[in-house]
């Protein structure tokens, strides 16, 4: 895991080792590289807005979702595509907004255009991607490689296996 000592422990070395990397570039590296990790620390949840093209290899409580029935669904208005709209407690990986009984399969291909946004413990936007492809975040059971949504989620709406990864990606603020 990336820390602060390890940045900056970075920056030092830089500056120490390379000198054709100007003054300026360094300092704003280690100054961004310090704030997004700030950042990271005080996201409490991610919010999700999955475009959902195919849905047809999801079940809910061990039956195919042909209906797209599964919870935090939303039909997009004006539009054939669905929108599963979650909410996550980064710390615990249990959705928030889950229908507590309901046990799912999630294997959605997506449009590349889904939204994320961090949230503080307030839920107030603290980061965003916009017109995004999947984050590996949400795909804790195989690689979706930016196109699916893949994991399993239990009675409680609790994500198993889930690891917070959002440190990895690159969010804007909002």
């Amino acid at each position: 895991m990336i820390d602060k000592n390890t940045i900056i422990d970075t920056y030092l070395k830089l500056r120490e080792e390379n000198n054709s990397i100007p003054d300026e570039v360094l300092n704003f590296m280690k100054k961004a590289s310090l704030e997004k990790l700030e950042r990271a620390k005080l996201a409490k949840y991610l919010q999700c807005e999955i475009k959902v093209r195919y849905w047809e290899d999801s079940y809910l409580n061990g039956v195919p979702d042909e209906k797209m029935e599964m919870p935090c669904i939303h039909k997009t208005p004006n539009i054939e595509n669905y929108s599963w709209n979650i909410i996550i407690d980064l710390e615990s990986g249990k959705i928030t907004n889950w229908v507590k009984g309901n046990k799912a399969q999630i294997h959605y291909k997506s449009v590349d255009n889904n939204d994320f946004y961090l949230l503080n413990q307030n839920m107030k936007k603290i980061g965003k991607q916009t017109d995004s492809y999947v984050i590996d975040t949400l795909c804790p059971k195989e690689d979706g490689d930016g196109d699916y949504v893949i994991m399993d989620i239990d009675e409680n709406g609790y994500i198993q296996d889930f690891k917070d990864l959002t440190h990895l990606d690159v969010w804007e603020m909002p």
